[in-house]
């Protein structure tokens, strides 16, 4: 862990503190970031939209053929531990290898680098905010509905890519509301929080079985 290296195989991702697994995700990110620039940065505007709709056209491949993998599984494997931890692995492997992320972090490249090239020139940009917001929600309350193999790669990248864009061109009220630091304090230490969460809440777990006895 200390070589943010854990999720690369299906045995370390999960151990001890499941949360992260995304610390080797972004050190994968921050590692490719110089390379995906340098090839942003050549292309053309009107070429950065239809990469990010490729990009997330190989992200819900990579999620189709997860949850075609786990389906023909379910159906076939045989129900006994070894399968099991089989199953288990598989679905780590999609849902938490890094390099099976890049295509997620390579559409929010193309859609910063197109944002730096508009500006805040985006129609009705607070409107946008809002339905993407609400889209979001809508998700989430449906999550499910939806299979995992969706849920967790690219059922909320369209939803949340806009939402990121539209957040960054707002005007007017919505803007000094976001702009509230007490916001921004809860927003830089959401990452932390999620990182954290596992363990505090089994040593909550821990403290409360102790107290029944």
């Amino acid at each position: 862990k200390l070589g943010m290296l854990h999720a690369w195989t299906p045995f370390t991702a999960r151990n001890w503190n499941d949360a992260t697994w995304s610390l080797s995700v972004e050190a994968l990110f921050y590692l490719f970031f110089p390379f995906a620039a340098g090839y942003f940065l050549k292309l053309k505007e009107r070429a950065l939209l239809p990469t990010a709709l490729g990009l997330f056209a190989l992200s819900s491949g990579v999620c189709a053929v997860r949850l075609m993998l786990m389906r023909q599984f379910e159906a076939t494997g045989p129900h006994y531990l070894p399968a099991a931890q089989f199953a288990q692995d598989l679905e780590t492997v999609f849902a938490r290898i890094p390099v099976l992320r890049l295509p997620e972090f390579l559409i929010g490249v193309a859609l910063g680098r197109l944002f730096l090239l508009r500006g805040r020139q985006m129609p009705s940009a607070n409107a946008w905010f809002a339905i993407s917001g609400l889209a979001i929600l809508l998700i989430l309350m449906s999550s499910r509905l939806i299979p995992d193999a969706f849920m967790e790669c690219c059922a909320l990248v369209i939803p949340m890519g806009l939402f990121v864009y539209s957040a960054a061109a707002i005007e007017g009220r919505l803007l000094r509301w976001l702009s509230w630091p007490g916001l921004i304090l809860l927003g830089e230490a959401s990452y932390s929080l999620y990182l954290m969460h596992g363990p505090v809440a089994g040593l909550f777990r821990q403290a409360g079985q102790l107290a029944d006895h």
